[in-house]
């Protein structure tokens, strides 16, 4: 298990008490979200703790979280919505 917190200290520059946390959340839950943000950067998070065998240890690696705020999402939403309700008078229409 120390092997786990050297490899979060170096990898996401975690102090010892933050990288033992995320280490028994792992240990006890099977997963611990220690980073979010950009896809890219995330991307290569996952390739630094592959490099590390990290993500074999116990489980693959099954998906990256990429959380978006409102304001970048808002926007999408409104396309959807036009384009849903577009759809939905074509289909009464036939």
């Amino acid at each position: 298990m120390s092997y786990v917190v050297m490899v979060f200290k170096k990898v996401f520059g975690f102090d010892e008490a933050r990288a033992r946390r995320h280490m028994l959340e792992v240990h006890e839950q099977g997963r611990s979200v220690v980073w979010s943000g950009l896809r890219e950067k995330a991307e290569a998070y996952a390739f630094t703790l592959q490099q590390w065998h990290l993500t074999r240890c116990s489980s693959p690696m099954k998906r990256i979280e990429v959380k978006l705020s409102l304001p970048v999402v808002a926007p999408l939403l409104d396309v959807i919505r036009e384009l849903a309700d577009g759809l939905r008078k074509n289909l009464a229409a036939r």
